[in-house]
Parts: structure tokens; C-alpha cells; sequence
């Protein structure tokens, strides 16, 4: 709840909806790029077995429980 009354008070709340619902549209409902994807990746934030790759070895889709808690 802090993080969110921070957010608001930087952003506007307008602003703030905005920025969470673009948020929850790209890594909950896996509507990102593939270079978002591979960034994810390259961090450790995405499960290895929730991700499908393509050809070329590039993540292509992410399911819908990639970010779920990362196990190493």
C-alpha cells in the first residue's frame, strides 16, 4: 500500500491507473514484446518450464504463470 500511495502521489492517480493497468496487460496477460520477454528471462523473473520458444531459440510466449515465484 505505500508503493501505491507514493506512486499516486509522484504520478496523479490518473497517471497511476494508467501505469498499473499497462503494468498488469503486459506481465500477467503476457502481452509484451519479445524483447521484454528476453529481458525477463535474462534476469531470472521468469519461470524457465512457462515459456515457449521459437526456431531461433528466442522466447516467443510466456504463460500466464511466468512470474510466479522463481525457483534457482
Amino acid at each position: 500500500m505505500t508503493v501505491t500511495s507514493h506512486l499516486i502521489q509522484q504520478l496523479g492517480g490518473d497517471r497511476t491507473g494508467t501505469a498499473l493497468n499497462s503494468a498488469y496487460q503486459n506481465l500477467v496477460k503476457g502481452k509484451t514484446t519479445q524483447g521484454a520477454m528476453e529481458n525477463l528471462m535474462g534476469l531470472g523473473l521468469l519461470k524457465k518450464g512457462s515459456v515457449k520458444y521459437g526456431k531461433t531459440g528466442h522466447v516467443t510466449k510466456m504463460n500466464n504463470d511466468a512470474l510466479g515465484p522463481v525457483i534457482k
